[in-house]
């Protein structure tokens, strides 16, 4: 099937779908040669902003717009023409017959669990949400706000087949208290949206969950069959009938839930909605659920096994709960009793309890051993707790003589002692910051410089880009440390000549490491590996191989309770295997 669809004034962009491959052709009303590559882009632009969800700043660059608004225009245009001219032939009771829908778009499972007419259909029902910007429009917030969800939202409706075929979507809804899935169904139904009365016929089925159940009687009035799980109405439990008939509902419903889930594919409707797209989006979702439709396999496609599990499901329907039963013919409860007027209980002697729950009370040779064992390892513990405790506090109380940059403005050191290095924006700072414009500091020429100071005693402090010290303290130089917080930001940049050939190649690459996290895995790569340990690490914890012959040592001791305990039950043991 060809799908025609108006781009541009007087060019036409057909979509090919051979249920394989997506093939697409151009073609022009006019006999002039057209560039089928121009043709193309704006359906390439609204597929990167429907199905990524890439905004349009990153669209002009990816696609060199000349700005934001030409984006928006493209697509616009684009939106329209899927409206128009795509969307109707993929979505909507007039795009699809009743019989196509029986033939191919019905699950045979799902007919005959709930209607003994294969010409029957079996229509499935649910609301989904769309997430919004909250609205300055205060009364336009009201309507939306979510009390459920805490959010800003609005409600679409989707009715589907019972293989995940979208045969309409309504809305979206708002989403306050008078917009729920009944009232929404009752709206659909009294205005006959889409013509759906046309379409569906008497004691065709509808499928709903339990939201639906102030519209039942308009469906049932209508001439629909309704299924719907049962309520409780005040008892504890439902009996096995409801049950197995809730349980063949499950059965059937989820391919709506499915459908919810893919039109979530497109990374616009999943995330939050912006308050200048909000008239779009009733399009967007209507040509999400065509494009679904379109060019993806039916949640269900095979129906290889349905025969024998219908007929085993409605073999079980009827079939009673036997533990429900016993216990109401029997009257079983639970209440308190005396052992020894229960008949037939084992009655067992204090050493049949003690061998049966393993004898390791304190009064025999095994029990001791391992209670000493016990006390050893744990007195041990909590020296050596201690102890690295005591010393951790000792060894902090001495470290760390600055805790950043206020201390040095302050003196702490002396301003000779701190390493500058010469002719760096580092050495502007610091006359500007710390000095006012006397330079007492120590002059270094190179990096290098500073570290072999800091670790030679020469200078006390220095100051240096926190992402170079993070990486030349965590993986080079393990002796420094870094002390304070950043105190001074400032901005890189990559310079290139002027009018530079790959300079749009540049900024599109960028953007595209950064919208794919790889400028952030870089980051984690470098910035964050460590191989140096981690001093304050050794200075809190006690390591596992500091301790690893400790318990060591408590393994052996608890081992000789056990084979001492065995060596004298030893008869026991033989008595109870053989």
């Amino acid at each position: 099937m060809n799908t025609v669809v108006l781009v541009a004034d007087g060019t036409y962009l057909y979509l090919q779908n051979d249920n394989e491959n997506f093939e697409s052709a151009v073609e022009t009303s006019t006999d002039e040669p057209i560039d089928t590559n121009t043709v193309l882009l704006p359906l390439n632009v609204a597929v990167s902003s429907h199905r990524l969800g890439f905004s349009n700043k990153v669209l002009t660059t990816m696609f060199q717009f000349s700005n934001p608004m030409a984006v928006s225009r493209t697509l616009s245009i684009v939106r329209e023409a899927l409206s128009s001219e795509f969307v109707p032939q993929y979505l909507g009771f007039q795009s699809i017959s009743r019989q196509d829908v029986i033939n191919i778009y019905s699950s045979p499972l799902a007919t005959r669990l709930l209607s003994e007419d294969m010409n029957t259909v079996v229509l499935v029902a649910d609301g989904t949400y769309l997430y919004l910007q909250k609205s300055r429009n205060n009364e336009f917030q009201r309507h939306t706000y979510n009390l459920h969800k805490h959010r800003s939202l609005v409600k679409p409706m989707l009715i589907t087949t019972t293989t995940g075929y979208i045969l309409e979507a309504y809305g979206p809804y708002l989403s306050d208290s008078s917009n729920n899935d009944a009232a929404m169904q009752k709206d659909i139904l009294i205005k006959n949206k889409s013509g759906i009365l046309n379409w569906i016929h008497d004691h065709d089925i509808i499928v709903v969950d339990r939201g639906f159940r102030d519209s039942v009687g308009l469906m049932r009035a209508l001439g629909l069959d309704v299924c719907m799980p049962d309520f409780l109405n005040g008892r504890h439990r439902f009996d096995a009938l409801e049950a197995n008939r809730s349980r063949f509902i499950s059965k059937i419903r989820w391919v709506v839930e499915s459908a919810n889930a893919r039109i979530k594919h497109f990374k616009w409707l999943n995330q939050t909605i912006q308050n200048s797209t909000i008239p779009q989006v009733r399009d967007y979702l209507r040509i999400a659920c065509a494009l679904v439709n379109a060019y993806r396999s039916p949640a269900i496609s095979s129906f290889m096994n349905d025969d024998i599990i219908v007929t085993k499901m409605l073999e079980n329907l009827h079939e009673p709960n036997l533990l429900r039963v016993r216990i109401n013919d029997e009257i079983l409860r639970w209440v308190d009793g005396d052992a020894s007027q229960l008949v037939n209980f084992p009655v067992l002697s204090m050493d049949q309890i003690r061998t049966i729950t393993v004898d390791f009370e304190i009064a025999t040779s095994a029990g001791r051993l391992l209670t000493a064992g016990l006390y050893i390892l744990g007195l041990i513990l909590v020296v050596s707790y201690t102890a690295n405790l005591a010393s951790d506090l000792t060894i902090a109380k001495s470290n760390n003589i600055i805790s950043g940059i206020d201390d040095i403005k302050n003196g702490k050191i002396p301003l000779n002692r701190i390493g500058i290095l010469a002719g760096s924006a580092i050495e502007d700072y610091y006359l500007g910051e710390v000095s006012n414009g006397v330079r007492n500091f120590h002059p270094l020429q190179t990096y290098d410089d500073i570290y072999h100071s800091l670790l030679a005693g020469i200078i006390d402090a220095s100051f240096l880009d926190d992402g170079l010290a993070e990486y030349i303290t965590n993986n080079i130089h393990c002796n420094l440390t870094i002390i304070g917080n950043d105190f001074d930001k400032s901005s890189y940049g990559i310079v290139i000549p002027q009018h530079w050939l790959h300079a749009q190649v540049l900024d599109v690459t960028i953007l595209q490491l950064k919208e794919g996290g790889d400028l952030e895995n870089l980051r984690h790569k470098w910035f964050d590996m460590q191989t140096c340990s981690d001093s304050s690490q050794i200075l809190t914890e006690i390591g596992i191989e500091a301790t690893s012959g400790l318990f060591l040592v408590f393994g052996v001791i608890s081992t000789l309770p056990l084979l001492l305990f065995a060596w004298k039950e030893r008869q026991n043991i033989k008595n109870r295997l053989f």
